[in-house]
């Protein structure tokens, strides 16, 4: 089998070496395994090694491909070009896998300060998706008293009532008394917000979100602190959804 890995990290070997181990894609004549994120540019994959244009003119009769969040456009081109092609942003199971893993990295980025404990500091989190509600549950049972902003009024009702400190994001005018603030959210929510200097933004997501504070900006966390095990559940995943087009 011709196996192409435009992943270049451990988290792209880690996952072609789970792949390549069974047999549900033994009848394939190619793995192709394409990276994460699919481009940055809209032209080029973001591995920088070809073009979207000269992906989408090659072989791939008989050939498998994985990935994640891949266009529309360029799934049905690769699939006219005789791919099966498997998009693991369709999993929910792996969708949640992947933000247990942020999250558990960004604690862990915020534990590798040291200085205090998570009881002694003040931690905000931008948004209550699957990261947020994973960041909250976490920090929460690491004695923190997050923070949680959110622009959904049904969120800001379930987490009171669940003792959770919440605050709309549409009655926030500034940010302040807080450590970290943790964003999980691509909408700047808080773009017009005034927040302290003294904050230190952990960014999550892409895109400029803020005007003040400290921005660290931690993009693809589960490649970066858990390549392996991030590896693994991509490919689990891409076995699963494989096994239910094979039925």
């Amino acid at each position: 089998m011709t196996v192409i890995t435009y992943e270049k990290n451990e988290r792209g070997e880690a996952c072609r070496e789970m792949l390549l181990a069974s047999e549900i894609i033994s009848d394939y004549k190619m793995l192709t395994i394409l990276p994460i994120p699919f481009t940055r540019d809209g032209v080029n994959l973001s591995s920088g090694d070809i073009s979207v244009s000269e992906l989408c003119s090659g072989d791939f009769e008989g050939g498998l491909v994985v990935g994640y969040g891949i266009p529309v456009e360029v799934k049905a081109r690769l699939s006219e070009l005789g791919a099966v092609v498997v998009d693991c942003e369709g999993d929910e199971r792996f969708l949640l896998e992947n933000a247990y893993l942020t999250a558990l990295a960004t604690v862990r980025v915020i534990l590798g300060d040291g200085a205090r404990s998570p009881e002694e500091l003040g931690i905000g989190i931008v948004g209550y998706g699957r990261i947020g509600r994973s960041l909250a549950r976490m920090l929460l049972s690491l004695g923190a008293s997050p923070v949680v902003y959110t622009s959904r009024e049904d969120v800001a009702i379930c987490l009171g009532e669940s003792g959770v400190s919440c605050e709309r994001v549409s009655d926030i005018r500034e940010i302040s008394g807080l450590d970290y603030l943790i964003n999980t959210s691509p909408s700047p929510y808080l773009l017009e917000c005034e927040i302290d200097m003294g904050v230190r933004i952990l960014e999550l997501c892409p895109g400029d979100n803020f005007s003040g504070g400290t921005v660290q900006r931690l993009p693809a966390l589960p490649a970066r602190y858990f390549p392996v095990t991030a590896g693994h559940r991509w490919a689990q995943s891409a076995l699963r959804l494989l096994s239910e087009v094979k039925r």
